[in-house]
């Protein structure tokens, strides 16, 4: 259903193989226009020519299923120079919110089907495991960081991007299913410490995917190169005010699909250590 009205998104056919007196899986990979707020599913089976099906009265399907679509947050310009008042540090291992996205997290599924094989069914188990390479690296106009132990440190009031690369690997015993039958994740949030690592909006950044494997930040309508030009690098800025020691990033990275339902994966990622700001790192010059 769109604006009030009905349109077909698509029409698809599988063919599928089921034993005498049992069921198998069979599944649909169905991309969903933007403004889309309910889409129903009508599945039809057709016995071939020359099967005898003993109950044909289940042979029909139907389902309505509403469609959620994620808030775009995106935070403020930081205003604050100084430390607000009610800020407090929050624990590093803070929970991650997931909202109305996923009641459990779960980075693994599988499924089983039935397939003709040599002239016998076989009962095949199917997985997947999600994985992630997720980091956060200071702008490249932080004049002063370095790398050191495998931690990013820079002084506050920089800017960072986030990069979080996903693949699908193999789940325990399970055959690794095809490419064709999941999506990697198509959605994403980033939270931030100075927000208290909050679903709230404003208070956390809505990541951008920019490949099929890919979640960024959105491009910043604040970034500014050195000499003060506005260029959307996709930078997430710490408070200048932001006290001294790890500045911690958590992410909840969404709506990889499965033939057995939705995927999802939460992480917090290594930080950045902060030391000093970054006035230390500019002078007046009176010639």
């Amino acid at each position: 259903m769109k604006n009030g009205t009905r349109q077909n998104i698509t029409t698809q056919t599988n063919k599928v193989i089921v034993p005498r007196g049992n069921v198998n899986l069979t599944y649909f990979k169905v991309k969903l226009p933007a403004g889309i707020s309910n889409v129903h599913f009508s599945c039809t089976v057709d016995t071939p020519s020359g099967v005898y099906e003993t109950n044909t009265e289940n042979n029909t399907d139907n389902k309505t299923a509403g469609v959620l679509t994620p808030q775009n947050s995106q935070t403020p310009n930081t205003e604050f120079e100084s430390r607000p008042f009610y800020f407090n540090k929050p624990d590093d291992s803070a929970g991650i919110p997931t909202g109305d996205y996923a009641s459990s997290v779960t980075p693994n599924a599988s499924w089983e089907q039935y397939e003709w094989v040599n002239g016998a069914f076989q009962k095949k188990t199917y997985g997947v495991k999600l994985t992630a390479n997720q980091q956060i690296i200071p702008d490249v106009n932080s004049l002063s960081h370095y790398l050191e132990n495998g931690l990013w440190h820079m002084k506050s009031g920089y800017g960072f991007s986030l990069s979080a690369v996903s693949r699908a690997a193999r789940f325990e015993s399970t055959i690794l299913a095809n490419a064709s039958s999941y999506i990697l994740p198509q959605s994403g949030n980033a939270y931030f410490p100075e927000f208290n690592f909050e679903l709230t909006d404003a208070k956390y950044r809505t990541l951008q995917l920019t490949a099929a494997n890919k979640l960024e930040f959105v491009r910043n309508p604040y970034s500014i190169t050195k000499k003060g030009v506005k260029d959307g690098r996709r930078i997430h800025y710490t408070p200048l005010w932001y006290p001294d020691g790890n500045y911690t990033v958590k992410t909840f990275l969404y709506d990889c699909w499965t033939p057995a339902g939705m995927i999802s994966l939460e992480d917090t990622l290594s930080p950045i250590v902060i030391g000093s700001n970054i006035y230390d790192d500019w002078y007046i010059n009176h010639g």
